[in-house]
């Protein structure tokens, strides 16, 4: 259920929202430097894709937020929050396959400098995050898990209860880790990039490497990594179920005003341009 609206706030989300045209073009300058022509078109093609996704995606989320109210209504079932999840990520792989062909430009405007840096930026972030990883014990990574997942509980419904917290520590203590999957699977990614990148001055060749690269992306993740993502999501759904019967009146109060207030905001988003 929460995965569907992640971290977002209601009090946050126009702000956000409206400042991407700044925000994506400063978060990739923290993986290449662009000259003025590629920034110029990065500029272009964002607000392309932003007024797109403000028309056609803002309603969609919107819709999917009142089903959620909806069916808190009732008792949710693990089904229905897996539902929630994939229809998030749904929404997700539509708007990568909008930005496609402004990425595929993108990337064929790329200097051999400029794919070096971008290569070796993305392996040396994930070398910190695997060298983070490994420093930790498996009893500090399930107090992250655990401390991260009462913060976004509580931000939506309000003060936890003992039982809910209970909970959520026991499911911090049971599930299975995927990160050796997912490391793995990005380090594959990256040597992709690298190889398509290396194709960027043959057309047909770079076009058909970029789309395994960005729209087949569980041929890369493998079947293991899939398998142990499906596993996980339906934990996390059982545990969110557990979550969503115990809420009490204040809670369920307090869930539906923020859903009511991030819906208001999706809908006051689309209609701003």
């Amino acid at each position: 259920m929460l995965l569907v609206i992640g971290t977002l706030t209601a009090c946050s989300t126009k702000m956000v929202y409206n400042y991407l045209d700044w925000i994506v073009p400063w978060t990739i300058d923290d993986y290449i430097t662009l000259d003025s022509e590629q920034e110029a078109f990065v500029d272009r093609s964002l607000a392309q894709v932003l007024s797109w996704h403000r028309q056609e995606q803002l309603p969609l989320y919107a819709a999917d937020l009142e089903s959620l109210r909806s069916a808190l209504k009732s008792e949710l079932t693990i089904d229905e929050v897996v539902g929630f999840t994939k229809k998030a990520r749904a929404h997700w792989y539509q708007l990568i396959e909008v930005m496609f062909p402004p990425l595929v430009e993108f990337g064929q405007s790329l200097s051999d400098e400029q794919a070096r840096q971008l290569v070796a930026t993305v392996r040396e972030e994930l070398d910190e995050i695997k060298a983070e990883h490994d420093e930790q014990t498996l009893e500090e990574r399930q107090q992250e898990w655990r401390e991260g997942m009462e913060e976004g509980l509580e931000d939506w419904l309000g003060s936890l209860t003992d039982g809910q917290i209970l909970r959520i520590k026991e499911w911090s203590e049971t599930r299975t880790s995927s990160f050796d999957l997912w490391i793995a699977y990005r380090y594959r990614w990256v040597d992709e990039l690298e190889q398509t990148l290396a194709k960027r001055n043959q057309p047909a060749q770079f076009q058909q490497s970029a789309e395994h690269l960005l729209l087949q992306l569980d041929e890369i993740r493998g079947g293991e990594y899939l398998a142990a993502i499906e596993k996980n999501r339906r934990f996390y759904a059982q545990m969110i179920v557990d979550i969503s019967t115990s809420m009490t009146k204040q809670q369920q109060t307090h869930l539906d005003d923020k859903l009511s207030e991030l819906i208001n905001d999706l809908t006051e988003l689309h209609r701003e341009e």
